[in-house]
């Protein structure tokens, strides 16, 4: 019952994220905060599946990703003084840690790369539809992505999407 609660919690504030970083181009810290907090009560409380192996992992792999995004960036525009304010959001680095608490690392990294491709893919899609350049909202698709993953998770257990793991 109290797993059901905090996976609906996740799922509500996730979405809300989805829809804030829609509307506004940004999301608020304290959703978040939220979903930190939700996930951090369902491990610690519920015991649910977590290797710490595997969330250092995940952040390893965050900290390399946004380093060659930041070492792109500065060689292709010469310009690193405006990189979390211009080419990427605080926000999209704090979904990435988010994130990094869900699943062990081979999902983690198969996860990343599944949004990537639907957020290159949204942003072709208004592009051609709005003829328009944007920014593109990936913390929200992220969010919209891993709630509709927890939806299926939890429709059909015991698939272990977020579990799955190859580390000893």
């Amino acid at each position: 019952m109290l797993h059901q609660l905090i996976q609906g919690g996740i799922i509500i504030s996730l979405i809300w994220l989805f829809y804030e970083d829609i509307k506004r181009r940004a999301i608020s810290l304290w959703i978040l905060m939220t979903v930190f907090l939700l996930r951090l009560t369902e491990v610690l409380v519920l015991k649910d599946a977590f290797r710490s192996n595997d969330f250092f992992l995940n952040i390893m792999f965050v900290v390399i990703l946004v380093s060659c995004l930041y070492i792109y960036v500065a060689i292709r525009f010469k310009n690193t003084k405006s990189f979390f304010d211009t080419y990427f959001g605080w926000g999209d680095v704090l979904m990435f840690f988010n994130l990094s608490l869900f699943f062990s690392f081979i999902p983690f990294v198969g996860f990343m790369m599944l949004t990537f491709v639907i957020a290159l893919l949204y942003a072709l899609l208004i592009l051609l539809i709005l003829k328009k350049k944007l920014t593109i909202p990936l913390a929200g698709l992220q969010a919209m992505c891993l709630a509709v993953l927890l939806v299926f998770d939890n429709l059909i257990s015991d698939l272990g999407i977020f579990t799955m793991s190859f580390l000893p």
